[in-house]
């Protein structure tokens, strides 16, 4: 598989599948292990837990990044002389 040519899209799809994939084997093994439902019940629980927090830390450091990068030039479009920031020497 080839993971140049995804879009971002689908390679998030993919961390995902992988993710719930891999959380649902844990909560099978720690259910067999225990025999307590209440353990899948708090494993679902946490699961979505940090998904929820990671889209919102997504979300948060996007908007933050977008804010110091929306001024900034192209990398190609500079003429490779340097120039240190303004009020530094």
């Amino acid at each position: 598989m080839k993971l140049q040519n995804l879009s971002v899209r689908a390679f998030l799809r993919k961390i995902v599948a992988g993710t719930l994939l891999t959380a649902a084997l844990l909560l099978l093994i720690f259910f067999l292990l225990t025999k307590d439902v209440r353990v899948v019940i708090c494993g679902i629980i946490l699961t979505a837990a940090f998904y929820i927090w990671g889209m919102v830390f997504l979300h948060y450091f996007q908007k933050k990044l977008s804010l110091f990068t929306d001024g900034l030039p192209d990398i190609g479009s500079h003429d490779g002389q340097y120039r240190p920031a303004p009020g530094r020497l």
